[in-house]
């Protein structure tokens, strides 16, 4: 928990940072062109990396939603009416609910991990840590959590 804390207050301090290296380091072509959509979406957000734009503000308000305000809609407004999520669950989760959230996310992760270590069944440790472990990286390339329809994020709740 502490160390959470103190890692959340770093990246908070250091967000600008982060950012700058986020934006210079990741090509537009990255994980089959999420690169760009991930960039755009972290530019539009860079005001509210804190707290976020809110749930479901990004992607879920239809006609209101925040991609609509960005310049790939502008450029591309027909490949962004497709769009459902950012396919990048960590950068969903911080334009949505911030920094702060992902850190109660990270929280949450980490207690339930925690819990599952301490399980006496080994058949049912093994199951759940690979069961954990699947859909935090499959939230790399794909939105799995804040999405209501999602059977991972049923899972993982």
């Amino acid at each position: 928990m502490i160390l959470l804390i103190i890692l959340f207050s770093i990246v908070v301090y250091y967000r600008f940072n982060i950012m700058d290296y986020i934006y210079y380091h990741i090509d537009d072509d990255f994980l089959t062109g999420r690169g760009k959509l991930w960039l755009t979406m972290l530019l539009h957000a860079e005001d509210k990396l804190i707290s976020g734009f809110g749930f479901n503000s990004v992607w879920g308000k239809g006609d209101w939603s925040e991609i609509y305000d960005t310049d790939l809609y502008l450029h591309n407004p027909l490949w962004v009416e497709a769009l459902a999520a950012s396919d990048g669950g960590y950068i969903d989760l911080i334009i949505s609910i911030g920094i702060i959230g992902l850190f109660l996310f990270l929280f949450y992760t980490t207690n339930s991990f925690l819990r599952v270590l301490m399980l006496k069944n080994v058949n049912s440790k093994f199951f759940m840590i690979t069961t954990l472990t699947f859909i935090l990286l499959h939230n790399v390339s794909e939105t799995t959590f804040l999405l209501s329809i999602n059977i991972l994020w049923f899972l993982f709740i």
